[in-house]
């Protein structure tokens, strides 16, 4: 490797070199991406990584790749980063308001999915999220053992992250309903004067209507 360029199997690509280094720790910072339909983002695929191992790359590199092929399409980036002799791999999962349809705020979806990552993606070691105007993503931080290559890694985890996904749908359509909305009675006072106080008179307005509105209000006091 040299300032420029580094090998991925086959794949030559390119980086910028980092002086002083990014966030103290990367030299070298290669931007990539997997959609074949970008003519000016350099290509590179997570496949390209099979039999590439921690000890085949150098201290103070970070290699990400957007739109990486997964099973789970709500993977964004995959990151490549080692340094200190410390090597991680990061998924990032995109979640976009606008598509969201589920019973549950899609933050506190976050938060539970978040929660369920750290424990259920086998050396996980951290999670967090990110908030932008059209979304949010989920950044989880996986350690990859020396002997371990990227390609197996990003495969075994990409499978347990989608497990767990799955599991948090399960577990919210699990989740009993809200209790049922109590039926104003007849000789439900409390319940007609909540009906007057908050439906009838907002509705009627002012005047003389929702003068009658507030008497009868008063009545029930």
């Amino acid at each position: 490797m040299d300032n420029e360029t580094f090998r991925v199997g086959k794949r030559v690509v390119s980086c910028h070199f980092s002086d002083p280094p990014f966030n103290g720790k990367y030299r070298y910072l290669a931007d990539c991406t997997s959609d074949e339909r970008d003519r000016i983002c350099q290509h590179l695929f997570v496949h390209d990584f099979r039999d590439v191992r921690p000890s085949d790359l150098p201290n103070g590199i970070s290699i990400n790749i957007q739109s990486p092929r997964s099973d789970f399409r709500q993977i964004n980036f995959a990151e490549i980063k080692k340094a200190n002799d410390q090597s991680e791999l990061i998924i990032v999962l995109c979640f976009d308001y606008v598509d969201w349809h589920l019973p549950i705020n899609l933050q506190h979806f976050a938060e539970r999915y978040r929660d369920a990552l750290l424990l259920r993606v086998e050396s996980a070691l951290e999670c967090h999220i990110d908030h932008s105007d059209p979304g949010l993503f989920i950044n989880c931080s996986i350690s990859v053992a020396p002997d371990t290559d990227y390609l197996s890694a990003y495969r075994k985890a990409v499978g347990q992250i989608l497990a767990t996904y799955r599991k948090c749908l399960e577990d919210i359509y699990k989740e009993p309903p809200a209790k049922e909305t109590k039926v104003i009675q007849a000789n439900d006072i409390g319940g007609a004067k909540w009906w007057f106080q908050y439906v009838i008179v907002p509705i009627l307005g002012s005047g003389a209507v929702a003068a009658v509105a507030a008497g009868l209000i008063a009545l029930l006091k």
